[in-house]
C-alpha cells in the first residue's frame, strides 16, 4: 500500500494523497480505510492517462463509494513551475507557488480548513512523494488558515 500523509487532530483531519503507481481500486481502497469522505482535486487540469483518474470517471468511481469529488483549479500548480518542484521552504518551486497561493486562494483555503472540521479530506494530485508536491504546500497553507490544524506526515 501506498502512504498517506495526514494532520491527525480530534477534530481536524486532512490527508493528502498521490496516486502515481496505483491502480483506481487500490487508490479508492486506500481512501476508504482512512474513512475519508471528500477527496480534494488540487491539479490544476485533471486529466490523466491513467485509467480512472481524469475527473469525469474519478468521480464516478468515487460516488460508488459515498466519496464526493471536489475539484478545486486555484491550487493546481503552474505547468511551468512543476519542473524539480519540491515541497520544501527553500525550494525556489515551492516558494513561487506559495506566493501565487496566498494571492490568489484564500478563499478556497478557507473553504477546505472549515469543512475538514466537519469532514475527513484528502487532497489529491499525481505524485507519489508528497514531497515532491505540491499539495504538501496547500495542506501546509490549508493549515496556516485554522490555528486548529497541524500538518503530520505519516
Amino acid at each position: 500500500m501506498g502512504s498517506l500523509e495526514f494532520l491527525d487532530m480530534t477534530t481536524n483531519k486532512l490527508f493528502t494523497i498521490g496516486y502515481e503507481g496505483k491502480s483506481i481500486e487500490v487508490f479508492i481502497e486506500e481512501l476508504l480505510e482512512k474513512n475519508i469522505c471528500v477527496l480534494v482535486d488540487v491539479r490544476l487540469t485533471p486529466l490523466s492517462r491513467k485509467p480512472g483518474f481524469a475527473k469525469r470517471r474519478l468521480a464516478t468511481e468515487l460516488a460508488k463509494h459515498n466519496i464526493e469529488y471536489l475539484h478545486f483549479p486555484a491550487l493546481g500548480n503552474p505547468k511551468d513551475n512543476r519542473n524539480n518542484f519540491r515541497a520544501t521552504r527553500s525550494g525556489s518551486a515551492a516558494m513561487k507557488f506559495r506566493r501565487l497561493m496566498r494571492r490568489d486562494s484564500d478563499d478556497v483555503l478557507y473553504e477546505i480548513a472549515n469543512m475538514s472540521k466537519r469532514k475527513k479530506i484528502a487532497l489529491m494530485c499525481f505524485e507519489h512523494d508528497a514531497m515532491c508536491c505540491h499539495r504538501t504546500v496547500v495542506a501546509e497553507l490549508v493549515a496556516e488558515k485554522d490555528a486548529v490544524i497541524e500538518v503530520v506526515a505519516v
